[in-house]
């Protein structure tokens, strides 16, 4: 799997505000069921990047990103990262942080193909 600028954790998603995923488009329930309120939400990624386990996530994350602070990109790696060394899967889980804004830039993109090739044989 590969994502860019795709999550952070819910409490610093726009200071705990999660108005921005509850469109439509997104996750609808968490403005109608948790008030677009962080410390409502029964989960965060946190546990969805380390339920992931033992499967491979790049994810691309850059430090300028204003929708996905990259603190928050980190608080869910911190949480993966044991999950992941229990079934031995350390090295499937892999963070780019480039210097860029919310973006994918080439140089990243072209990192995610090679890696998804040696991840996919």
């Amino acid at each position: 799997m590969v994502t860019s600028c795709g999550f952070n954790s819910f409490f610093k998603y726009q200071g705990g505000d999660l108005t921005g995923w509850s469109h439509a488009g997104y996750m609808p329930r968490i403005a109608a069921g948790f008030g677009c309120d962080a410390k409502q939400m029964p989960f965060d990624f946190t546990e969805v990047l380390a339920a992931l386990a033992p499967r491979a996530v790049f994810v691309n994350a850059p430090r300028g990103d204003s929708n996905f602070e990259l603190s928050g990109v980190q608080d869910c790696f911190s949480a993966a990262r044991p999950v992941y060394a229990l079934f031995g899967a350390s090295d499937r889980l892999v963070l780019e942080t480039p210097d860029a804004g919310h973006d994918f830039p080439p140089d990243v993109r072209e990192r995610a193909y090679e890696w998804l090739e040696t991840v996919l044989d």
